[in-house]
């Protein structure tokens, strides 16, 4: 949203600042929560024991490509043609990317999500492919949008302006007959 200019850097940076807190201190109740036989890793997100630390970054950065292209489409304010839910649709994307790369690096997409696990749990292997791959496919996917196929703002007339091309168009139809008559 930054990239695009849709928020300013001061907001998106508070907002970096308090997910990231947030996730922390929920990760901290869940472990005061949790027997300590059960902790487990508390929802770390860890790049599979067969996969490459590279194919997890691949997978993240693919995975914020699609949820923040998903974000873009369905939210852009210039496009009229779409209908429907857009929280159902980006639901609908954070599901898609969890049921296909929960099973190879945990499905984080957002970096705040795998910071806070790590920071109470003490482990930070592989932090990098969690904090650049959806940072990096979600800066991809707002360009690519931005510049390739986002809905162009509709240009503002003056009050009193009266949009004429209906009447051009028909203008254009009519002379096209008269051709073809004084043709025939």
């Amino acid at each position: 949203m930054m990239v695009t200019s849709n928020i300013t850097i001061i907001k998106g940076v508070l907002y970096i600042v308090v997910q990231c807190l947030g996730s922390v201190v929920g990760s901290a109740i869940l472990r005061a929560l949790t027997p300590v036989n059960l902790g487990g890793n508390l929802g770390m997100t860890t790049v599979h024991h067969m996969l490459d630390p590279l194919q997890g970054f691949g997978m993240e950065f693919f995975l914020g490509f699609l949820l923040l292209f998903v974000i873009f489409a369905v939210c852009d304010p210039h496009r009229d043609d779409v209908k429907g839910s857009a929280p159902l649709a980006i639901g609908l994307a954070v599901a898609a990317c969890h049921f296909s790369a929960i099973n190879y690096t945990g499905s984080s997409i957002n970096p705040a999500r795998t910071f806070g696990s790590a920071v109470v749990s003490g482990i930070w292997d592989n932090q990098w492919v969690y904090w650049l791959g959806p940072i990096l496919g979600g800066i991809a996917a707002a360009l690519i949008y931005k510049h390739c196929l986002a809905a162009p703002a509709p240009t503002s007339r003056s009050q009193g302006d009266t949009d004429y091309s209906p009447v051009r168009v028909e203008e254009k139809e009519m002379k096209s007959l008269t051709k073809d008559d004084n043709a025939a």
